[in-house]
C-alpha cells in the first residue's frame, strides 16, 4: 500500500509538473495565437523614448519632454514635460502602460494643476488613438488624443465628439508636434 501511495504521488507530481511546464517555459508573456507578448507590446512604446521639444511654441516659452522607461524594466514609459515662460513653470507627467488582459495601452496623465486624466487606446494603422476615460457613463462629450509618430517627430491632435457626432479638432486648437532633440535616444 505504501508503494502504491508513493507511485500515485509520483504520478500526480509528474502530471502537475507537465501541466505547468508549457506555462513556465513560455513565461508571463504567453498569449493566445497571433497576439504579441506583453513585452513585444510594450516595446511598441519605444518610439516615445528620448527628449522632445515643440518648434511651434510662442517666443519666450520653452518646452521639453523627456520620455524613458521606468527603472527596473521596460514596463512603463514615463514622460516628464516642462514648459517655462517668464511668468511660470508648468510641469506634468505621463505614464504609458500596457494592459495585457485586453491588449489596451493605458495613459495616466498627471496635470500641472493637480488633475488626473486617464486614457485607453490602441495603435490604428500609422497612428495611436487614446480615448479619455470619462468620469461618467453618459458623458455628452468625448475626447481623444491622436498621436502620429514619424521618425524624429510625433504629431499630437486632440479631438472631441459631442453627443455621438463626428470627431473634430478641439477649440481652442490642440494640434502640435514634438521634434526629437538632436543627440537624444533614438
Amino acid at each position: 500500500m505504501r508503494n502504491g501511495f508513493a507511485g500515485l504521488t509520483a504520478a500526480l507530481t509528474v502530471t502537475v509538473m507537465l501541466s505547468l511546464a508549457p506555462r513556465a517555459a513560455v513565461g508571463a508573456d504567453a498569449t493566445p495565437q497571433g497576439r504579441p507578448s506583453a513585452s513585444e507590446a510594450r516595446e511598441r512604446l519605444a518610439f516615445l523614448e528620448g527628449t522632445w521639444t515643440r518648434p511651434d511654441i510662442p517666443a519666450g516659452q520653452t518646452f521639453r519632454e523627456t520620455c524613458a522607461w521606468m527603472a527596473g524594466g521596460r514596463r512603463h514609459m514615463v514622460c516628464r514635460q516642462r514648459t517655462e515662460t517668464a511668468e511660470s513653470i508648468r510641469e506634468q507627467m505621463l505614464v504609458y502602460s500596457y494592459r495585457g488582459a485586453d491588449s489596451t495601452y493605458m495613459v495616466t496623465v498627471f496635470l500641472a494643476g493637480g488633475q488626473l486624466w486617464r486614457y485607453a487606446g490602441k495603435p490604428d494603422g500609422d497612428r495611436w488613438i487614446f480615448n479619455l476615460i470619462p468620469a461618467g457613463p453618459d458623458a455628452p462629450q468625448r475626447l481623444r488624443q491622436v498621436l502620429t509618430p514619424g521618425g524624429d517627430e510625433i504629431r499630437f491632435r486632440e479631438e472631441v465628439s459631442e453627443k455621438g457626432g463626428p470627431w473634430r479638432l478641439t477649440d481652442p486648437s490642440e494640434e502640435y508636434r514634438h521634434v526629437r532633440v538632436r543627440g537624444s535616444q533614438e
